[in-house]
Formats: C-alpha cells, sequence, structure tokens
C-alpha cells in the first residue's frame, strides 16, 4: 500500500451498511450529494477503494461539459438542443 495515504479518520458503519465519507475528502474529490463512486476490491492488499465516476449526460451519455440539474446531468449541447425546441414550440403557440 505504498500509495496509500492515510487520512487518520475512522468511521463507524450503521445497521444498513452505510459510511459517510468526511467533509474533506468529499470536497477534495468533488464529491456531491448523489454522486456515484464505484466500489472494487483489491486482493493483492486486502483492500476496498473507493472511486469517483464518471458522470453522464441523461439525454445523450456525453461525458463533457456537465451540468447537474435535479439530480441528472445534462450536456451543454443537450440544453442547447433543449433551447432551441422550446423557442420553436413558443413560435408555433
Amino acid at each position: 500500500m505504498e500509495n496509500m495515504l492515510n487520512t487518520g479518520k475512522t468511521r463507524k458503519i450503521d445497521n444498513l451498511g452505510r459510511v459517510v465519507l468526511p467533509i474533506k475528502i468529499r470536497k477534495q474529490f468533488k464529491i456531491k450529494a448523489y454522486d456515484e463512486i464505484s466500489i472494487h476490491i483489491d486482493t493483492k492488499n486486502d483492500s476496498i477503494i473507493l472511486q469517483t465516476t464518471e458522470s453522464y449526460c441523461t439525454f445523450c451519455n456525453a461525458a463533457d461539459n456537465l451540468i447537474s440539474f435535479n439530480q441528472h446531468y445534462v450536456c451543454e449541447n443537450c440544453i442547447k438542443n433543449l433551447i432551441n425546441q422550446m423557442e420553436v414550440v413558443r413560435k408555433i403557440s
């Protein structure tokens, strides 16, 4: 475990198997509520590894230029398309 950094923090696991990540760690890795984290097992070192995952656009699965909206990610391109569609609807109405 040569690349491991000990944070000096310990947490108890609750009766549902949950653990709270300290705010300092969440801020460092830009982890927000409802973000997904992948869980890996390092059998060589008998360790559990939590890793932040890429988020994807709800509409097209793009991973770049994402904006979080109501617990969903939307890319800038899909936002532009939505705005264009709204303008078309307004003109028709």
